[in-house]
């Protein structure tokens, strides 16, 4: 019998909801975690509606480290790049866990994040209209299918 190659892979994108939380562990390895937001538009009697989905994503090492440079205001003038509602494109793996403390068992799910992609503002249309809907958009379905092949071919 043929072994079931078992794969844990998943992209998503959306706003980030807040800040991002920045920490390191005993060792000096960075870990970043946020909280993101995926609204998933779909159409029912004719009209637009939107399902939410949140999402924790977890992000380490030197790609945390990355991210960290990002979420920190520059000095002088500027914002963070990597804030509360900033459109990003998140690839990893799909986790959870249930650790107890304290007596207690508390479950947690999320992306552990291989690699997070930043999209430039200037490019999110926020008009977008029942006829530019961004499920429609053939080059945002183009990147996420290169994306993942690229990924396929990598592993």
């Amino acid at each position: 019998m043929a072994q079931f190659k078992s794969i844990n892979q998943c992209s998503m994108n959306g706003r980030l909801v807040r800040d991002p939380i920045i920490s390191k562990t005993k060792r000096g390895t960075t870990r970043v975690n946020f909280t993101m937001v995926n609204n998933q538009p779909y159409r029912t009697n004719g009209e637009w509606k939107e399902e939410s989905t949140f999402v924790t994503v977890t992000v380490w090492d030197s790609h945390a480290d990355e991210l960290a440079k990002l979420a920190k205001k520059p000095r002088g003038k500027g914002e963070a790049k990597l804030k509360q509602g900033t459109p990003v494109l998140v690839s990893g793996q799909f986790e959870s866990s249930s650790p107890t403390i304290k007596g207690v068992t508390k479950y947690y799910q999320g992306i552990k994040a291989h690699k997070v992609t930043i999209y430039d503002h200037s490019n999110v249309d926020e008009d977008a209209t029942e006829e530019t809907h961004p499920l429609e958009n053939e080059e945002l379905v183009a990147l996420v299918r290169r994306m993942i092949i690229a990924e396929k071919a990598a592993a």
